[in-house]
């Protein structure tokens, strides 16, 4: 689905020796290697309206879900609006990654007990302006709070479209420098004269 740009999201730890009876561990969430497959969040549709209420899911193009069965597992969201509509598209939903650039409208977290995509329901503000873009962040969290993974990709929605500007041409100017006087049009004889049987009202 997402070609050359999927990647995947790997847990890792890198150790540096100091000295030879030290070691320092630094571990983190690694940027994917592009290539690789990777987890995803999805709103749906990918074109709708402020104010209404969309869905917003596990992508499951690659079966990489959040949830294992026996264990119960929190996947954390951020719903963010996004200053730009990306030009890259997945079945004309806007693709954006994880550090995509945005402002946070709304955010919650689903409790995940089974293997699957989980999904919930959010509201895309009645306030923004048309055309906006929207796309989910989130992690996977374990039972203790650790991450398990981050969601790097994820397709988004807009909601309306943007208003058109429409340029009007200035009016033909005469050689004296003033616009021409167009002369209102006048009503023909037949329009002009009442017609028998049906109400005719001047003034």
């Amino acid at each position: 689905m997402y070609g050359s740009r999927v990647v995947r999201c790997r847990w890792v730890t890198i150790s540096v020796v100091v000295a030879a009876s030290m070691t320092v561990a630094i571990s983190g969430w690694a940027k994917p290697a592009t290539g690789d497959a990777a987890p995803a969040l999805e709103l749906s549709p990918t074109r709708t309206e402020p104010g209404s209420v969309v869905t917003l899911s596990e992508d499951d193009t690659f079966d990489m879900y959040c949830g294992v069965d026996g264990e119960t597992r929190t996947a954390t969201w951020e719903l963010v609006r996004s200053p730009l509509v990306p030009e890259t598209n997945d079945d004309d939903g806007p693709v954006f990654y994880y550090e995509s650039p945005g402002v946070v409208v709304d955010s919650g977290s689903v409790e995940v007990t089974a293997v699957g995509p989980w999904s919930t329901t959010v509201t895309i503000p009645a306030d923004g302006p048309a055309g906006s873009a929207y796309f989910a962040r989130g992690q996977c969290l374990d039972e203790s709070g650790n991450l398990v993974f981050g969601y790097y990709y994820a397709i988004g929605t807009v909601a309306g479209v943007a208003p058109t500007t429409t340029t009007v041409a200035p009016a033909p100017v005469t050689a004296a420098g003033a616009p021409p006087v167009v002369a209102s049009p006048t009503a023909s004889a037949a329009e002009a004269e009442p017609v028998t049987g049906v109400a005719n009202f001047t003034g």
